[in-house]
């Protein structure tokens, strides 16, 4: 489980990342991120829409992997950032190993990962 301080549980925190944040998306899934004035712990927002997990249960699951997948790399994200994950249809037909190397690698294609 991501700590506290790593969560990105505000609603206005979270719109105004939708609106006002970079977006870089692949086919299985979107990061968008922003800035913050502080240079404080990154947050991590997750969504994962009921259109492509009916059930809460397959969308928590997907969360679950995704916080541990932040949570193993969390020491390593560029601080001052508020990044949203957003899952893709795509995203349900990965296996664990690579929802883990393609968050890696777009996380660092867009600099988020040192």
């Amino acid at each position: 489980m991501l700590p506290k301080l790593n969560r990105l549980t505000q609603e206005k925190d979270v719109k105004r990342v939708m609106t006002k944040g970079r977006a870089f998306f692949v086919k299985e899934f979107g990061i968008k991120s922003i800035r913050k004035q502080s240079n404080l712990l990154s947050k991590v927002g997750i969504i994962v829409p009921k259109k492509i997990a009916r059930t809460a249960v397959l969308r928590n699951r997907i969360k679950r992997q995704v916080r541990h997948i932040f949570l193993k790399r969390i020491d390593q994200i560029q601080p001052g950032y508020d990044i949203v994950f957003m899952a893709r249809p795509d995203f349900l037909k990965l296996k664990f190993d690579e929802m883990e190397e393609k968050i890696i690698s777009v996380l660092k294609r867009v600099k988020l990962l040192s």
